[in-house]
């Protein structure tokens, strides 16, 4: 149905536990392997490229909580703190 859309590329975000899963996220993504395995040959099927984006990797670059880390902020002053 996408690509008769016109759809030519997806966007799959997993998060860095996704595959080898650590801490709080151990066993909540049982099957998540084979789901995506399934995603990607579904999407080739059809002639749609799909975009792997490893979301959420620890001690990634930008500091915020959806790059894997959290409370990382310098504050300057009462209005004013550094988070990049």
């Amino acid at each position: 149905m996408l690509a008769e859309r016109g759809v030519e590329l997806v966007r799959l975000p997993i998060g860095d536990w996704t595959l080898r899963q650590y801490g709080p996220y151990t066993k909540c993504m049982d099957g998540a392997e084979e789901r995506i395995d399934w995603a990607l040959e579904h999407f080739a099927r059809v002639g749609i490229k799909v975009l792997l984006d490893v979301h959420a990797v620890r001690g990634s670059q930008n500091g915020f909580d959806n790059s894997g880390m959290q409370n990382k902020k310098a504050w300057i002053d009462e209005t004013h703190f550094v988070h990049w």
